[in-house]
């Protein structure tokens, strides 16, 4: 076994914890922005009187089913989160009264923000050649 082998597999070694830690965090987060708007989708009529009204519902339910396509595809998760951060943030931004853009990173953006990120490192610490299923 060469030396690069033994440093590629010790790496390997421990980055799994780290990986196993991330998208644990990053699925326990998007559970809970998902709880989270389903408190918050009771006050809202059924069905949503305008387009807006309904974007704002699966802006506020999608967390967590944008995070469950992880367990399919590492990377079609990831691509998953970064949109649906990106579509929440115009969601919000569409719902505002008087509809304006606004810097996108506030407190709930911000949690929103957080599991896209940490799918996204533990998808950097898998690395391209342990392709993208999890298997940890």
């Amino acid at each position: 076994m060469t030396e690069s082998s033994k440093s590629t597999n010790r790496s390997s070694e421990v980055s799994k914890p780290l990986i196993a830690t991330t998208m644990f965090l990053a699925g326990l987060l998007s559970l809970g922005l998902t709880l989270y708007g389903c408190v918050l989708v009771l006050g809202l009529p059924v069905p949503p009187p305008t387009w807006t009204d309904g974007l704002l519902e699966v802006s506020l339910l999608g967390g967590f089913p944008a995070f469950l396509l992880t367990f399919w595809s590492l990377r079609t998760g990831a691509v998953a989160l970064w949109i649906y951060f990106l579509a929440n943030w115009c969601a919000w931004c569409l719902c505002s009264v008087p509809p304006r853009f606004f810097f996108p990173i506030d407190v709930y953006s911000f949690l929103v923000l957080t599991p896209a990120v940490l799918v996204s490192i533990s998808l950097l610490l898998r690395g391209p050649t342990e392709g993208s299923q999890i298997n940890i």
